[in-house]
């Protein structure tokens, strides 16, 4: 049987989790019993939004111990360990499993970017509606567009970068591709590169072809079609995140770390 939440903590942290303030929830969390397993889901979830993969572990190991293994939220949050590990495989099976007992417009969601990550878009566009039916606001189709449409929003956000940035980016790749996959993820850190990551800068930076550096990977912006498409619900956002993503890229490019390119206002 589930503790109650006696105090509010644990509604409190999932409310922060939710917000994208993972550090507060923890703090909240250390306010709740800790023997409790949704506690140690929801610190799960919080050391994956942070990128802390052996933490993530160990607390969904802690919620393993005291919950059956077709337990709904067990199997969502294992197959967000997975997906960061990058084993899709596994975090497909577990989300079949969640859509088969217990459907939810999140769970068909994931299930998506699953399929998604296997080249089997058909059956991800089949998961999508399923949201959608189940949480129309929430889960909105995405719109797609043709390579031909992609390129045309594409070039039309480089032509709208400050000139110096423009300039710079003469010396970049501009790659685009359905879906990240697995070979751009660090061995040692593969939480840093999220299958459902929507660009991605690899390579030298400017300071280091400044210094002359030797870089194995030229410079290289990746922006990942079907990740920002499922992250728009029409044209003009879509449009709009595209830019937004390019542009933190060539931020990247030039030298910028992720606090400098927040800073930078480009969301």
């Amino acid at each position: 049987m589930r503790s109650p939440d006696e105090n509010g903590a644990l509604d409190r942290a999932s409310d922060l989790l939710d917000e994208g303030r993972p550090e507060e929830a923890l703090a909240e969390l250390a306010k709740a019993p800790h023997d409790d397993p949704d506690r140690a889901l929801v610190e799960a979830l919080a050391h994956l939004d942070l990128g802390d993969l052996e933490r993530a572990r160990t607390a969904l190991a802690m919620a393993r111990e005291a919950l059956p293994d077709e337990d709904p939220d067990l199997l969502f949050v294992g197959a967000e360990l997975a997906l960061a590990e990058w084993r899709p495989d596994a975090a497909r099976m577990a989300l079949e499993h969640l859509t088969r007992s217990d459907p939810s417009a999140s769970a068909w969601s994931r299930l998506a970017l699953c399929h998604d990550l296997a080249d089997e878009f058909d059956a991800a566009q089949a998961c999508l509606a399923r949201a959608h039916d189940l949480d129309p606001e929430g889960c909105p189709l995405p719109l797609r567009l043709s390579a031909a449409d992609f390129d045309a929003t594409l070039h039309d956000a480089v032509q709208r970068l400050p000139d110096d940035a423009r300039a710079a980016i003469e010396r970049v790749r501009i790659v685009v591709e359905p879906m990240p996959f697995a070979a751009l993820a660090p061995r040692e850190e593969p939480a840093s590169v999220a299958p459902d990551v929507l660009g991605l800068f690899v390579g030298a930076t400017t300071h280091d072809l400044a210094d002359d550096v030797s870089a194995e990977l030229p410079p290289t912006i990746y922006l990942f079609q079907r990740n920002l498409e499922r992250m728009a619900s029409g044209r003009e956002a879509l449009e709009e995140e595209i830019r937004i993503t390019l542009w933190h890229e060539v931020a990247h490019f030039l030298g910028w770390d992720e606090d400098g390119v927040d800073a930078l206002g480009l969301a």
